[in-house]
């Protein structure tokens, strides 16, 4: 139900649904976010293999664009298994969150512009994204990060 609506959500936004599916396996299904991220990724490769073996079969796609594709998505998930076995679930968290704040102001600022009620260049708006971004975590770091060790600290967790 909640990959349902996840599905309905992205496609009322134009968006993918894989944020909205790791989100929703943290929070209803309670899976570490290394296990959701992963199985997002994995659900979303399914995918993308059976539409682009239609568009490969209808002449849509050009071979040298999709081979460096191909090279770029192979480089990036070998680094991405190499760091994600050396961080842990909370550090995944905050990346996933700083990911969403940018993208959500990034859209946010696009359909603004589009719509002609928000004329500023594309460098600017990536800008603006980028500080709502550091901003968005600075907060959330210092309203919930620097609790979480203190506390953490006060049990004598941590050492040195």
């Amino acid at each position: 139900m909640i990959m349902f609506f996840a599905g309905f959500i992205s496609g009322l936004l134009g968006i993918g649904s894989g944020a909205l599916k790791v989100l929703g396996m943290d929070w209803a299904m309670n899976l570490p976010m290394k296990v959701s991220t992963t199985t997002s990724n994995f659900m979303i490769g399914v995918t993308a293999a059976t539409g682009s073996s239609i568009y490969w079969y209808l002449g849509y796609i050009q071979p040298f664009i999709a081979s460096a594709t191909a090279i770029g998505v192979l480089i990036g998930a070998m680094a991405g298994t190499k760091i994600l076995v050396r961080i842990t679930n909370k550090q995944v968290r905050w990346i996933f969150l700083a990911i969403l704040a940018f993208l959500g102001m990034e859209m946010l600022l696009r359909g603004l512009y589009l719509n002609r009620m928000l004329v500023v260049p594309i460098a600017t708006q990536y800008t603006l994204s980028l500080i709502f971004t550091a901003i968005v975590m600075v907060v959330l770091y210092y309203r919930y990060g620097l609790k979480a060790r203190e506390v953490v600290v006060r049990r004598g967790g941590v050492h040195g």
